[in-house]
Parts: structure tokens; sequence; C-alpha cells
């Protein structure tokens, strides 16, 4: 059973939700739009389906990177809905004062997006129940009780949220993190053996792309769940953004190397392709290293064996070349692409000495 279960779990949900994030978070919607509805059950005075809507818009205005912020977030929009709603359920009564209010109202909330993607969501979800109110118009008492249930139900969001259930964002992305660099790590050597010619490297690498693919794609996504915009993924972000950078670079870098096969071969030089296959340990150790370390900050992986071994590997391919020399070492593979390989060798080195620094590649 725990065979099968940890198939189902690989083949489809790792690549989609390793953490089951958005599990959580879904199951955590559903609790908190259930205690609405029984909170408007033992108190009457409430509105049923005021009290839902308001659990279920703000369990979706979770923005910001820290728990404050995100609790900020949320207590921003819930008293932004609780304001507008009982203006909107006002402003029904005239078609011309609804029509004013529900096109300003939607002006201000999309162009609310750049203060960020946040933002805009949750101004989007402050506009919906505003128009909502304003295509319901009643009186002022059933205003403020529409305003009071979307309260009631934003605090049982809150709750759940941030005390009953919570989550730390921070370990999420630093274990996710973890994890990405750890298959990225085991696509280095299939890659290395796809240059070198390996027979049935390619059955081998293709899994392992997948697999890192898979893993710094879920990272982004991880990202996107804990309340990332575009805007902020991206090189000089905090540590969690630039720990995707760091992903995403040694992924293309490994990957560009990978589309050189049987480059570095042993029908080249067995010397040359065991080089290449030492450079490739030397890489995947960096790299776990990293895995172990990047995510608290260090300490950082020396590259210094991976850059001597790529030096010696340069030098029995160029130097033949410099002094005219004997170049039956090539004779089978093309000289381009022999050195084609070594830049992807050199570019991966580049990268993981310009990662290899407190500032993640700044």
């Amino acid at each position: 059973m725990t065979a099968l279960t940890q198939t189902l779990y690989k083949r489809w949900i790792y690549p989609v939700d390793p953490a089951f994030i958005i599990l959580r978070f879904a199951l955590k919607t559903v609790l908190a739009g259930m205690c609405a509805l029984l909170a408007a059950i033992l108190w009457p005075r409430l509105a049923e389906v005021w009290c839902v809507a308001g659990a279920l818009a703000l369990m979706l205005a979770r923005g910001g990177n820290t728990i404050t912020q995100r609790r900020l977030f949320m207590l921003a929009t819930g008293l932004c809905a609780a304001v507008f709603v009982p203006i909107a359920t006002m402003a029904g009564h005239s078609p011309v004062g609804a029509g004013v209010f529900a096109f300003v109202l939607a002006f201000c909330a999309y162009y609310s997006a750049t203060l960020g993607q946040n933002v805009g969501k949750a101004a989007i979800w402050v506009l919906i129940l505003s128009t909502i109110a304003v295509s319901t118009p009643a009186s002022l008492d059933q205003g403020l009780i529409r305003s009071l249930s979307l309260l009631v139900g934003g605090c049982c969001s809150f709750l759940i949220y941030f005390l009953i259930w919570p989550i730390n964002p921070e370990s999420i992305l630093r274990s996710a993190g973890r994890v990405g660099l750890s298959d990225v790590a085991d696509y280095v050597q299939p890659a290395l053996d796809v240059v070198r010619g390996i027979p049935g490297a390619r059955e081998i690498c293709d899994p392992s792309h997948a697999r890192a693919s898979n893993s710094v794609g879920g990272y982004r996504r991880n990202l996107e769940a804990m309340g990332y915009s575009d805007s902020q993924i991206r090189p000089g972000g905090d540590w969690a953004t630039r720990l995707y950078i760091i992903q995403i670079r040694l992924f293309k870098a490994i990957l560009a190397l990978s589309q050189h096969a049987d480059c570095l071969s042993e029908a080249v030089s067995a010397e040359i392709s065991e080089q290449a296959r030492l450079a490739g340990k030397e890489a995947a150790k960096a790299i776990n290293t990293l895995a172990r370390n990047a995510v608290n900050g260090g300490p950082w992986p020396d590259t210094s064996r991976y850059d001597l071994i790529v030096d010696s590997l340069e030098r029995q391919l160029v130097n033949p070349v410099r002094s005219g020399g004997d170049l039956s070492l090539l004779s089978t593979q093309s000289v381009v692409g022999a050195f084609n390989a070594l830049y992807a060798l050199k570019t991966l080195g580049r990268e993981m000495k310009r990662l290899s620094d407190h500032e993640g590649g700044e």
C-alpha cells in the first residue's frame, strides 16, 4: 500500500503540488466557508450568503511575503469591503448612482493593479462584493448587516488561516527550494553522460531533465501560491526569489550542456571523457551543497576544483590547435562540437561561481 501511495504521489501530485500547498489552501477555504455559514446560522441576524462570501473572498486576499504582511493585507481587504458594501447597497436605489458608483469603483479596482498583483486581486474581490450589493439595493440597516456579515466571515478566514491551521511560507519555500536544487544536481551527471556518449545515457537523462524541470516549475508555482507576483520574481528580490533565480540559471546551463551529445566521448579521448565525468561529479557535489546550505544563507560551495578540471580539459583541447599539432584526438568528432561542449562546461562553472555568493547572483 505504501509503495502504491508513493507511486501515485510521484506520478500525479509531486509535479503539481509537491508540498500539498494548494490542497491545504483549498481545504482551509472550505473550512472557513463552513465556519462562516455556521456562525450565520447561530446568529440569525447575520446574512448567510454575505458571511460565506466574506470568508471565501478574504481567503484569496492573502498577499505579502511574510506572516505580518499577510495579516495586514487580509485585514485591509476586509475593512475595505465592509466600507464599500453599505455604500453600494444604498447607491443601488438610483440607476444613475449605481452606474456611476460601479464604474468608478471598477476603474479604481483595475487601476490598483499598478500597485502589485496582490493588491489588484484583492481590489477585484472588493469590486465583486460591491457589485453584488449595488445590484440588490436595500436599506442602510441591511447594508450594515451585510457589512457585519462580511466582517464575521472574514474573521473566520483570518482565524483559520493564521491561528487554527497556519502555514509558514518561509519553511515551505525553503523546503521546495532544497528539493528543486537537489533535482537540478541529479540532472548534472546524466547530462554529462550524454555529452560523453555513454550508451543509454539519453534514456536516463530525459527523466532527470523532466524531474528537474518539474521541481523548478513547482518552486515557481509555490512562489505564486505564497502571493509573490511576477514583478517580484526577479534578480535582486528577497532570498526566496534569489533562490528561484539560482535554480533556473543552473538548470538552463545544464540543459544547454546536454545538447552537445557525444561531443566529448571516449572516441575523442578517453582522458577527455574522464575529465568530463569528474567535472560532472564536482558540479553535482557543488549544487547538492547549495541545496543543503543555500536556503539558509550558506556556507556556499567551493567550485575551484571544478574550475581546475575544466581548465585541464580545455588545455587538452586547445593546445594541439594552438601548436598546429596532431588533431587526431578530434578526428571522429567535430572540432566545433567539442569546443561548444567545453564552452557549455565553462558556462556552468561561471554560473556556479557567480551564484555561489550571499547575493544569490545579483
